[in-house]
This record gives structure tokens, C-alpha cells and sequence, in this order.
């Protein structure tokens, strides 16, 4: 039976069981996404983020605010869902034709029999209630037969009006709160999930593990002036760092990231340079005695520096 048979018919909307069913899940649906978001926020790498500048940063930092604005959405979502509709007699009767309500009842114009439309029934009911009123009011002064007959009478005119008036507003609430069911569902909980998952992607994308071989960053931190020989440093990321009149006398360096590092005078005796990036490195006054090169020559062999050896074999 379709909803416009069920409402002229005048019996329960045939999804008032649904909708309070789905109004208790709602209560389990904002545990649940705020359970994600924080999984999310426990999953995320967000300590990589530390590592990224410019662009990377940025949009590393939109992909977790489009996630998490994501997750806001589904529960405002959900949140509406709960939002009781209660509607009545006064406003319905000044709704617009768009209004779900109003749309039903000119579907179904029997729900308001005997009444040609709800300003008629707003009056009449209005006035049934005024007449009660008025015989309560009465009958509380003089308890009488005849005051109670007015009471009854009253009660008698009223019943049948405020039946009507019931059946409208339960379907009316009913159409309101499908709309807004269909609403919820489109225009937040849909695309919340999907913002999300785009978020979420979009800092996948960006943050990325850091390479196995720097398992530590010192990028362009002053390292101290002090004796650096025998330190392994190898695969450790010092971009930038200053290391000037460093002893690094036998030090590991190999794999090491040193781009752009001031390596001015620094002592690379015997020290190990094999697979090391120096590009844009300052070298002025560098001392190479034994020193394995970044593209594994040692630098005795040619020419007693690695000035002309500073591109690894892994960057050839």
C-alpha cells in the first residue's frame, strides 16, 4: 500500500516503527563516527608531518581537515535525524505548498474529512476547544447536572475534531521527518563519508614513511665543533646541517643525506662517504686522506680528493 492509500485511509504512517527504529540507531551511528574520527586521529601519521614544508605541508594538513570535516558532517547528519518534529495546527495551516506536509495532505485529502482544508479545521477546533473551556470553567464553579451536561457536550463536539486534528499532525510529522530523513542522508551523511575518505587519501598521498635509510633527521641542525670521529652516522639526514672544522676522522657517513650541509675544513680522514648525497654542499678546505668517496673510490687514488667524486653510484 503506497503512502497516499495508507494516509486516506487514515490509518498509522507505515513507517512510524522504522523511523523510531532508525531514531535509536542514530544514538549508535554518532558513537560509531566518533569512534572513526578518533581512529583516525590515533592512525594518522602525523608526526611525518614535521618532515614536509611548502606544499606538501599544506595539502598534508587539508587532507586531515577535509577528513575530520568529513566525519562533523555524518554526525550532524545523524544529529538531525534525532531532532524531534513535533508540528501543529498554527503552522501548518501557513505552510507553503512545498511544504512535505502540504504536499501529503493534497495527496491524500481524505485524512481531513470531514474538513475542506486546514484552515477550517484549525477554526472548528479552535472553537470546539474555546466551548469546552468555557463549560470546564463552569462546571468547576457550580457542579450541577446541568454543568455536566455541558461538559459532556462540549467533550462530544471536541472528540471527533481532535481525532482529525491528531491524524493530521502524526502524518504531517511523519512527511516532515521522511524529508528530512532523504535530507540528512544526501546532503550530509553521503558526502561526509566520502570528504573522509578523500581526506584521508589526500594525506596518504602526501605523507609518506620515511626511506629506511635515515633512521634519524638532523637537517640544518649546528652540530657540535667538538671531535665527531668514529660516529656512525650512516643514512642519518643532515641536510643542511653545519659542520664546519668537524673532525669526522674514520666517521660513517655513508648513505647520509649531507645537500647543502657547510662542510668547510672539515677532516674526512679514513671516513666512509660511500653513497652519500653532497649536492650543494660547501667543501672548502676539506681534508681527504683515506677517505672513501661517495661513488666508493677512495680518495688516495685520485688525486687525494673526492672533489671530483662527490655523485654516488645510486645517483648515476
Amino acid at each position: 500500500m503506497s503512502e497516499a492509500e495508507s494516509a486516506s485511509t487514515g490509518e498509522s504512517p507505515p513507517m512510524s516503527e522504522a523511523v523510531d527504529q532508525v531514531r535509536s540507531a542514530a544514538k549508535w551511528f554518532i558513537a560509531a563516527f566518533g569512534a572513526i574520527g578518533a581512529a583516525i586521529a590515533a592512525s594518522l601519521a602525523l608526526g611525518e608531518m614535521g618532515r614536509l614544508d611548502g606544499k606538501d605541508l599544506w595539502l598534508a594538513t587539508l587532507g586531515i581537515a577535509i577528513a575530520f570535516l568529513g566525519i562533523l558532517a555524518a554526525v550532524v547528519a545523524v544529529t538531525r535525524i534525532l531532532t524531534p518534529v513535533a508540528r501543529e495546527l498554527s503552522e501548518l495551516k501557513d505552510a507553503p505548498g512545498d511544504d512535505p506536509a502540504i504536499k501529503l495532505l493534497n495527496r491524500a485529502p481524505n485524512l481531513l474529512n470531514p474538513f475542506q482544508d486546514i484552515d477550517e479545521l484549525y477554526r472548528e477546533r479552535n472553537d470546539a476547544l474555546a466551548k469546552y473551556r468555557t463549560a470546564f470553567e463552569a462546571w468547576s464553579q457550580h457542579q450541577d447536572a446541568t454543568t455536566t451536561k455541558g461538559v459532556k457536550a462540549a467533550r462530544t463536539l471536541c472528540e471527533p475534531i481532535e481525532a482529525v486534528a491528531e491524524r493530521v499532525i502524526s502524518w504531517a510529522n511523519y512527511a516532515s521527518l521522511q524529508t528530512r530523513l532523504q535530507h540528512s542522508l544526501w546532503r550530509f551523511m553521503v558526502p561526509g563519508v566520502v570528504l573522509a575518505v578523500a581526506g584521508l587519501l589526500l594525506f596518504a598521498i602526501y605523507v609518506k614513511d620515511p626511506p629506511s635509510a635515515s633512521p634519524a633527521s638532523l637537517s640544518g641542525v649546528q652540530l657540535p665543533k667538538g671531535k665527531l670521529s668514529d660516529v656512525d652516522l650512516s643514512g642519518v639526514n643532515l641536510k643542511k646541517a653545519d659542520l664546519t672544522a668537524a673532525d669526522l676522522t674514520r666517521a660513517n657517513l655513508s648513505d647520509a643525506v649531507l645537500d647543502k650541509a657547510t662542510l668547510d675544513r672539515a677532516n674526512f680522514t679514513a671516513a666512509n662517504l660511500e653513497g652519500a648525497s653532497l649536492g650543494g654542499a660547501s667543501l672548502a678546505g676539506a681534508v681527504w686522506a683515506h677517505t672513501t668517496c661517495p661513488d666508493g673510490k677512495i680518495s688516495d687514488e685520485v688525486g687525494n680528493t673526492c672533489a671530483a667524486h662527490l655523485k654516488s653510484k645510486s645517483s648515476d
